[in-house]
Order: C-alpha cells, then structure tokens, then sequence
C-alpha cells in the first residue's frame, strides 16, 4: 500500500509540473533508462544489502558446536529493483550559461527493507558557460571518477575495492585547453555510512567534504589524480576528525581493447562502501578518547574487448585496511566504527560475457571474492593474521538481461 501510495504521488506531482511550466519554457529533452533482471547464486552467505543483490564481500566463518561452518551455504536470488528511469531538461538560458537538468531513480530503495520502493539516484541542475560548468544537486561522489570505472555487471560496480557513493554536492569544471580538466567540490554524505552514523557525524562537523582533482587526456588514453579531505565530529563533544584520500587513475584504448585502472589511498573511507572507518582510542587514566582514521589501500584493472555485439572483460582488483597512522599507547584501549575492522587481504576476480542485440542485453558474470578475516591487531589496530586465520571465498554467478529505453 505504502508503494502504491508513492507512485500515486508521483505520478500527481509530474502531471502537476507539466500543467504548471509551459513547454516552450522548459523541456524534457531525454526519457531513457532500462528494464533490468538480475538472477545471482552465492557459494556461502555474503556480507550484502538488498536481499544480498548488492554484494560486498564472503561472511567470516562462523562454526557451530561440531565446528560446521553455519555460513558455508549458498544462497539464490531474483530481483528486478535495478530497473531505473532517467529524465533530461533543458531549460532557457540563465546567467548567460545554457541550463540543463537530470533527474534519475530506480526501485532499489533507500534502505534495507524497502526493495521495490522508488528512491532518487540523481538529481542535478547544471549551468555550462562552455569552458566553466556548475553543478547542483545529488550526483556521483567524486571519489567515484565517471571517466574510469568498472565495467562488471554486478551493480556493486566493483565495490568495495571501488569508491562507490552519490553525494549532494556543488561542483565546479574548468577547461584548460583541450588536453586538461580540473575539478573542485564540495559533498555531503548521504546513505552509504547510515549504519554507524556517518552521515549525522558529517552534519555535526559543519564542514563538507572538499575534493579537488584534474584529468589529462592525449589521443585515447586520459590520466587523472586527485585529493578527497574529508571531516566528521564522531560526537557532539568530540574534536573534529579529518582524513585526506588520494587517488590515481587511467584508461586507453587499444587495437579491440579498452584497458582502465586506478588505485586508492585513504582514511575513514566507509562513507564510500569501502573497508575502513575510524578507531575510537580511549587513555583508561585520563579517560581522554581520541578519534583515528583507518587507513585503506586498494587498486584494481578492467581490461574488455570492444566488439558492438559481444564483449568479454575481466575485473580484478584488491583492497586492505592498514590500521592507523599512530600507535596505541600502553594504557590505551579503542573501539571501531568501521565496516569490517578484522578484514584484510581482500581481492576480487570477475570474468565476463556481454551481448547486445539491438535494445537487448545479456550478460554474464562470475564474481570471486576472497576474504581474510584476522584473529589479532597490530599495535597501529592493522588486522594482523595469526596462524589459524584462513582465507573465506564466495563465487558468485550472475546474469542480467536488459531491455534499454
């Protein structure tokens, strides 16, 4: 009923808008998207949202009373949640800048339990003076980077060893000749941290998260680098915290293939569906508690032929939280907030088939992750790997089919 009741509401809302603006003023220029079927099976339970579709990692063994592990099972899912419409408008001319819009949902939900629910993606307003552009609105986090990403067919986009995040944002493009690019913002956190507060600790800082970064383009290849600072206040009578992230990137083309790349280095980076957080450390004397971001390190290749009907890629990547910058003290006690604080050594490896038939896709893809969950800490609260620590694998398959509108 309650899903019913939105798509009522919004359906009153778009007919209200288009009675309300008059065509010749502003237009809807573009209405695409697609239909989208996804059809995945797990060797074991995995660490996922959405009826386990967006998928993160292997779940830590978990022996029973007879040592049998309770998590070594498989799991089957099909959804079509991923399904998503997107709508252009261009607007008249505004501040001496052509004016255009996007807005984007899908039916993922804006949380766990409301699979099916209709819930914003995108939505932004730019202003292009042809050499400067300004942007408004919720788009990809710019740690995302749209000019170099995976190209897998899972939806995870090859998180969590990819930054994966949309963020409200303004940011600014500037031109500088044709070669180079560069990029400054300043973004908000939106849901990716919600499940240890994240987003509110951001608030609580009153700073944004400043980003900046440029991109160099020769022939067919393009480089990119930037720096990400971002600063949270873990609680209201807490200093602020701030970790800077940086990061590189690449893509070419080759006779057949296109080959992309990039790594990744930074603290607290769970608000972008990575491995990491902070450690609160805590002086058991004074009772003085200080605040340190997790450092994690992650890289990963995209390689794909580029046939207009079928394509074969493969993605492999690899991520590892390296603990903090500091070491404990003796007397020192801490507690995380931080996605998987005892998980290091992950890497992933995706082969992949897809096939287009005119609006038609079918895809195909067999995702293996692996996961080392560590007994111990180092004293810099690195996972540190004892002997009885093993490595927990998932392989996933998945197929997708597409109808593109």
């Amino acid at each position: 009923m309650k899903h019913s009741t939105r798509m009522k509401s919004l359906l009153i809302a778009v007919i209200a808008l288009s009675v309300m603006v008059p065509a010749q003023d502003v237009a809807v220029s573009t209405i695409s998207g697609f239909i989208k079927f996804d059809a995945f099976r797990d060797t074991r339970q995995v660490t996922a949202a959405r009826e386990g579709h967006f998928l993160l990692y292997p779940k830590a063994e978990n022996p029973d009373v007879n040592g049998d592990d309770l998590n070594a099972v498989s799991n089957l899912n099909m959804v079509s949640f991923q399904t998503r419409a997107r709508i252009g408008i261009k607007a008249p001319e505004a501040l001496g800048a052509a004016v255009s819009g996007l807005v984007e949902a899908d039916f993922f939900g804006a949380g766990g339990g409301n699979e099916n629910e209709l819930r914003l993606r995108h939505a932004i307003l730019k202003l292009d003076w042809g050499a400067t552009q300004l942007l408004f609105g919720q788009y990809w986090s710019p740690l995302f980077t749209t000019a170099v990403y995976p190209q897998v067919v899972s939806f995870n986009t090859g998180m969590p060893i990819q930054p994966f995040a949309r963020n409200p944002q303004i940011r600014l493009t500037r031109k500088l000749g044709k070669s180079l690019v560069v990029y400054g913002a300043a973004t908000m956190q939106r849901d990716a941290f919600e499940e240890i507060g994240g987003r509110s600790q951001q608030q609580m800082s009153g700073v944004p998260g400043l980003h900046a970064h440029g991109e160099f383009s020769m022939g067919k290849t393009l480089v990119g680098a930037g720096g990400h600072l971002r600063t949270v206040r873990p609680t209201a009578t807490a200093d602020l915290m701030s970790s800077i992230v940086l990061t590189g990137y690449a893509k070419t083309a080759l006779p057949g293939l296109s080959v992309r790349g990039k790594f990744l280095y930074g603290g607290d980076m769970a608000d972008q569906l990575m491995l990491g957080g902070y450690a609160a450390v805590t002086d058991t004397v004074s009772g003085d508690m200080r605040y340190e971001p997790l450092q994690t390190l992650s890289a990963w290749g995209d390689v794909m032929t580029t046939g207009k009907a079928l394509s074969l890629g493969v993605f492999a990547g690899y991520s590892t939280n390296l603990g903090m910058n500091s070491d404990l003290e003796t007397g020192e006690t801490y507690s995380f907030a931080a996605r998987s604080a005892n998980l290091t050594g992950l890497w992933r490896v995706s082969p992949r088939a897809v096939y287009n038939a005119g609006k038609v896709r079918l895809a195909a893809e067999l995702e293996i992750t692996s996961a080392l969950y560590a007994s111990d800490y180092e004293t810099n609260l690195a996972p540190k790997e004892v002997g009885n620590d093993e490595r927990v694998t998932n392989i996933r398959a998945l197929f997708a089919a597409y109808l593109f509108f």
